[in-house]
């Protein structure tokens, strides 16, 4: 039975640009570490089927990828196991499975199970996830947070609880890695085992994926704006204001969400620091840059607070012409 190398997400920290590495370069990966790795859409129907979480079920991604899960997939992880000595699997859906759930079935399959999570600050994590939202699936809503709702943000709890179980856990700084050229996968290299330079040569990168691209901070206004007044037909739109863009400053959230967001994570983000990043006072999940103020544990931030009725007054006379 081989060591089940799980990867988890989170979403927004270069989840879909790993999976790409693994399914473009699997054999490389696999004959450089005596290595199988589960590739293609099987890993993200897996972890929605796994998914139990009523909240979350009757969600039109997770429910269409649960259906198409078959146990066609466990019979390919036994074969896998019994045939090397390391199996990798890839979903940022991980991250919304239960610990117990996950062990459970994976726990005749493999002789151990070791996790993978790669974090990121939170407040731009949160940006992060709206900047997507906005952008792919037409969000017209304002940016909301609850601190109730947002459990695995609490990276200090959510490693702990996998700790607890006996379960080894290793963790990827998505800000700090990102700062070296490919520190995000010499990182997953590195917990493989693989030596990148190694093979980086034989490497093929991934496909763009447009999907994941991030809007600038004026874009995210625009098409929230174009959002809210029902334009779908705004690419043409969005690709011209994009061209003339001065200066593209990052979506984020103003100062005082920053904040609040610090003063909710900062205590927890320390010790996960100490514990899980071996002590990396660089590491900007420390809030160093943020100070905190003491603020509810909520809020809910509409970006276009200020220009909302200007950009409506603008897109209806775009849309009429």
């Amino acid at each position: 039975m081989a060591k089940l190398i799980l990867h988890v997400g989170m979403p927004k920290t270069g989840s879909s640009y790993i999976q790409g590495v693994l399914n473009k370069n699997h054999k490389v990966i696999e004959q450089n570490g005596n290595i199988r790795i589960l590739g293609g859409i099987k890993p993200h129907l897996l972890a929605c089927y796994l998914i139990d979480d009523s909240r979350l079920v009757t969600r039109t991604d997770i429910n269409e990828l649960k259906n198409q899960y078959t146990n066609d997939i466990e019979e390919l992880l036994k074969t896998q196991s019994a045939n090397a000595e390391t199996v990798v699997i890839s979903s940022e859906y991980f991250i919304l499975c239960g610990i117990n759930k996950l062990k459970e079935y994976f726990k005749s399959i493999f002789e151990s199970i070791e996790v993978v999570i790669s974090v990121r600050r939170q407040d731009k994590l949160i940006a992060s996830g709206f900047n997507q939202d906005v952008k792919a699936l037409g969000r017209t809503s304002n940016l909301t947070w609850d601190k109730t709702s947002s459990q695995h943000m609490d990276y200090w709890e959510y490693c702990e609880k996998w700790s607890a179980e006996s379960i080894d856990v290793k963790v990827i700084d998505y800000d700090y890695v990102k700062k070296e050229k490919e520190g995000l996968l010499i990182s997953f290299l590195t917990i493989l085992h693989i030596d990148y330079k190694a093979i980086k040569n034989k490497l093929v990168s991934p496909d763009n994926n447009s999907s994941n691209y991030s809007l600038s901070h004026s874009e995210v206004l625009l098409k929230l704006a174009m959002n809210r007044n029902g334009i779908k037909q705004e690419t043409g739109l969005l690709e011209e204001f994009s061209k003339d863009l001065k200066k593209r400053a990052e979506f984020k959230l103003p100062v005082a969400y920053e904040r609040v967001i610090a003063a909710n994570y900062k205590e927890s983000n320390q010790k996960f620091i100490t514990k899980y990043l071996q002590n990396n006072t660089n590491s900007e999940l420390s809030f160093h840059d943020v100070s905190q103020v003491n603020t509810p544990n909520s809020f809910s931030w509409n970006p276009l607070n200020g220009v909302e009725g200007v950009l409506e007054f603008i897109l209806r006379k775009l849309n009429k012409n």
